[in-house]
């Protein structure tokens, strides 16, 4: 079976997940105020741990495959973080500290 948690203290955050396959787990927590996240897991045993703490971060993170691990953490506002991930056992892991940062990864394997 997939996995989710969600913590959401604020005002207008959104999340949207989509897990499809097993043994998927997302953990997200969105502090702040007009945080977006859209997640999608689709195969076996991918992992995602997102924390948004400030106002107007966005994270687009897709898991296709298996065994991925993408772990991210937004400090400030307006942040971007779009990450990819084909194939299997890819990892990444992303801080942004502050405001208007921008992330694009794509793994492939």
């Amino acid at each position: 079976s997939n996995q989710a948690a969600a913590i959401q203290a604020g005002l207008l955050n959104d999340l949207v997940l989509t897990q499809d396959g097993i043994a998927n787990l997302a953990d997200v927590a969105q502090y702040g105020t007009d945080n977006a996240a859209v997640l999608n897991q689709i195969g076996e045993r991918n992992s995602i741990a997102l924390l948004q703490d400030g106002d107007a971060n966005s994270a687009f993170i897709s898991q296709y495959g298996s065994d991925h691990h993408a772990a991210v953490a937004q400090f400030g506002n307006n942040n971007l973080v779009d990450i990819q991930q084909f194939g299997s056992a890819s990892r990444v892991f992303v801080t942004q500290s502050g405001d208007s940062n921008t992330a694009y990864v794509i793994q492939r394997n």
